[in-house]
């Protein structure tokens, strides 16, 4: 790796490479759902699957397709960002030592600064998605758009499509505890950011800065949908 390109290019390449076993292995969990768990009842109630004489399970349904889902947008986005400018732009820190800083858990010390320096910089100096900067927002919008694109060109084992969407209910908590540091700050078994807004505490403009870095995604590509959280304090909403 030689320039951030090099990077956005493999970690697109990442991306075509992990979904190949994702579908391979969502096929196999459909086929077993069919023979072992058919829907009877819930076929009778959906369009086609009487006509066609199978259950929704087995090809039935008209609308007939599996829903995936992308997790931590906002953690990507940022990681990206922080290794785009400090290290290709800046120039402040060499690629290898910030791997070392990653696999190390912020531990050591790098370039003459503690690893813990590192992350408050990495943290407060680089944008971050879900404050309207467009550095950022460009990067999760290519890294969603990329997903969605790359998801649609599979198709199920009935025949039918998969539907991208962007959203993670509770489990960026359960993955981020299998997810090592990440370059944006986060530490090692820490969550992962939530559906397509900002890492926690990460946004410093207000809800329609949020609001416009997530509407700079193509949303109607993620035809599974996304969500985003907005909390506001309870005095903000007083008459």
């Amino acid at each position: 790796i030689t320039s951030y390109q090099d990077l956005r290019d493999e970690f697109i390449n990442q991306i075509k490479y992990f979904i190949e076993p994702m579908v391979e292995t969502m096929s196999y969990l459909d086929k077993s759902i069919a023979e072992l768990n058919p829907q009877p009842f819930l076929s009778a109630t959906i369009d086609n699957c009487i006509d066609r004489g199978l259950d929704i399970t087995n090809g039935g349904a008209f609308y007939d397709f599996t829903t995936t889902q992308a997790i931590g947008l906002a953690t990507v986005a940022d990681s990206l960002a922080v290794i785009k400018k400090v290290v290709f732009e800046d120039k402040l820190l060499p690629y290898e030592d910030l791997i070392q800083m990653l696999v190390k858990n912020y531990r050591g010390t790098y370039q003459g600064r503690k690893g813990a320096e590192w992350r408050e910089y990495f943290i407060n100096k680089v944008p971050k998605f879900g404050n309207d900067d467009d550095y950022v927002d460009s990067i999760a919008h290519n890294v969603a758009k990329q997903f969605c694109n790359e998801m649609v060109k599979h198709v199920n084992y009935r025949g039918g499509k998969y539907n991208p969407g962007i959203y993670s209910t509770t489990f960026h908590l359960v993955f981020g505890v299998f997810t090592a540091a990440t370059a944006d700050g986060r530490k090692s078994r820490e969550p992962l950011s939530n559906g397509v807004g900002p890492f926690t505490s990460r946004d410093k403009n207000g809800p329609t800065a949020i609001l416009n870095s997530v509407m700079k995604l193509e949303n109607e590509l993620m035809t599974n949908g996304n969500s985003l959280i907005l909390s506001f304090h309870p005095n903000t909403l007083k008459l």
